[in-house]
């Protein structure tokens, strides 16, 4: 190692760091845009920045072990993994392997920093990559149902009047929809990425580091209760809302910044624990030490010369096929919009006549977010029949498959059965929910194309990654915009709320209604669609 020179070195180090996330740049941009779209997430570039803070640092207290062989066949699996990536065209993999390739490089270029301090600052990393396969969905899920069954006991031992329903908390001011435990600047993911540049600048113990990581959760959880506690209070007390607007975010900000600081006390305290417990601890540690620094001494840093850069290089094979990616993903927008002025070209009060055994009660409009999971427009009717209360609803734009039920399922409705209808040519969902009050609701739904075609889940993105999940990950070649070149669609649903479960003749006069009422709906929304799509110059995308 001697006979190396140290600048030469430290240049061939820096390219097996640089010229891979080059060649991966292009598809961790897109993931970088996808971790924009989710509000728990959108710490990122801080949490990176940290890490690169850190690998820069010199590690005083460290242990000194080094798996020679073990790292750098870690590190060319890497660079293999980052083939593969390329070849997929998956940000997400690209992302995971940008965390790997930092990890095997620090531990084969920065000889400085412990062991503990490496998966730290690989650990920091991780925090920013969402989980896999829907786990991501479904962990924000469990958190959020979690949060508001904490809130309802918490109400019910302080004596306000209250009704859960799933993940809705109703008061008498107003229902409040409980956000997720992960959402926005108090999110899970940025309470653990606190977590660990607390530990990364304590260089906590390794079993300080696990309970503190273990326990980031709980803290999450209850941060989220105080937040939803003071806005029922401030409701409810002091006829002051704070669930929208400028003063829901300083309010979130602030218990954000007082559960980090009792996160970090935590911390202290558990640093003040292994002070005192590791004091016949301390004459193993300094062996240990002595033992990594003899390695050190001896580990083969510089023996792979050019080598370090063949792999890298070999990766840009793939680099234009992905710049291609980062074009197709600009191409079209994920998500379609339609202005306000647009949409009073689509039926409106007048334009439904009742089927027989209905009729119409009501009718109002709704406008939301361009990204809101309800559409950004609907068009509602309230329909009354012998079932029961109705309503009939035109949702609007959707990009591509739209899976209606989990709109119910996160508003507190369960989903007992659904299955998929056809009937001469016409084919729908029909669901059956029911909430925690046991009431029961029959939603029936279907979609349509900008040309009022009938889409079908068969066809839509979704149902094949679902259906073939592995196969399409491992086998072929997808790329990411393959969503933005789906249709745009329309959404038609019916839900009939009742007391109990239908008879078959009830249930075939419902199928009734909404046929008779889709096929009025759908003909009238063509039309409205036609005229829209004469005044822009770019269609729908």
């Amino acid at each position: 190692m001697s006979n190396d020179n140290p600048e030469r070195l430290g240049r061939w180090n820096w390219i097996a760091l640089i010229l891979p996330l080059i060649a991966l740049s292009p598809l961790l941009y897109m993931q970088c845009r996808i971790l924009l779209q989710k509000p728990h997430l959108q710490f990122f570039p801080l949490a990176i920045a940290a890490c690169v803070y850190f690998l820069g640092q010199f590690d005083a207290s460290k242990s000194y072990f080094r798996p020679g062989a073990l790292v750098i066949g870690a590190w060319i699996l890497t660079m293999l993994s980052a083939m593969v990536a390329l070849y997929l065209g998956s940000p997400w993999l690209s992302h995971f392997v940008a965390i790997m390739l930092v990890g095997t490089w620090a531990f084969l270029a920065r000889p400085v920093l412990s062991v503990l301090r490496i998966v730290g600052i690989c650990g920091l990393l991780v925090v920013t990559l969402p989980a896999p396969l829907g786990w991501d969905k479904r962990l924000i899920s469990g958190l959020q149902s979690f949060s508001s069954f904490a809130c309802s006991r918490l109400m019910d031992l302080t004596n306000i009047v209250h009704v859960r329903r799933g993940n809705i908390i109703e008061v008498p001011s107003k229902p409040l929809f409980v956000e997720e435990a992960c959402s926005g600047v108090d999110s899970q993911y940025a309470l653990m990425a606190v977590a660990g540049v607390l530990l990364l600048l304590g260089r906590a113990h390794w079993w300080v580091s696990l309970v503190t990581i273990l326990t980031v959760p709980i803290w999450a959880i209850l941060g989220n209760l105080l937040r939803i506690y003071l806005i029922v209070i401030g409701l409810e007390w002091f006829g002051i809302d704070l669930s929208h607007g400028t003063t829901h975010t300083f309010l979130g900000l602030g218990v954000f910044v007082f559960t980090a600081w009792v996160h970090w006390s935590s911390v202290q305290f558990l640093n003040y624990l292994h002070l005192r417990w590791s004091s016949s601890e301390e004459g193993l540690e300094t062996i240990i030490k002595g033992k990594g620094a003899v390695e050190t001494d001896t580990f083969p840093l510089g023996r792979l010369g050019l080598g370090w850069a063949v792999f890298p290089l070999s990766l840009f094979v793939f680099f234009p096929e992905s710049v291609r990616a980062v074009v197709e993903f600009h191409a079209s927008s994920d998500l379609p919009s339609i202005t306000q002025e647009e949409s009073g070209a689509f039926p409106g009060a007048s334009d439904l006549v009742a089927p027989s055994g209905s009729q119409v009660v009501g009718f109002h409009t709704a406008y939301r977010d361009r990204d809101d999971m309800l559409g950004q427009h609907s068009r509602i009717w309230e329909l009354s029949s012998d079932v029961g209360r109705m309503t009939v609803s035109l949702d609007f734009p959707f990009r591509g498959w739209h899976p209606l039920w989990e709109c119910y399922i996160n508003s507190g409705w369960h989903r007992e059965s659904s299955e998929l209808i056809e009937n001469d040519n016409a084919s729908f969902f029909e669901t059956v929910l029911r909430n925690d009050l046991g009431d029961l609701a029959i939603l029936h739904f279907s979609l349509f194309d900008q040309q009022a075609n009938p889409y079908k889940y068969e066809g839509s993105v979704e149902f094949r990654t679902q259906g073939g999940r592995w196969a399409n990950t491992i086998l072929n070649r997808e790329r990411p915009g393959d969503r933005a070149h789906e249709p745009m669609t329309l959404q038609f649903q019916q839900i009939a709320y009742t007391s109990a479960s239908p008879t078959e003749e009830q249930l075939g006069l419902l199928r009734k209604i909404f046929l008779e009422s889709r096929a009025q709906i759908v003909s009238q929304s063509a039309k409205a669609l036609g005229v829209v799509r004469s005044q822009r110059a770019d269609g729908f995308r």
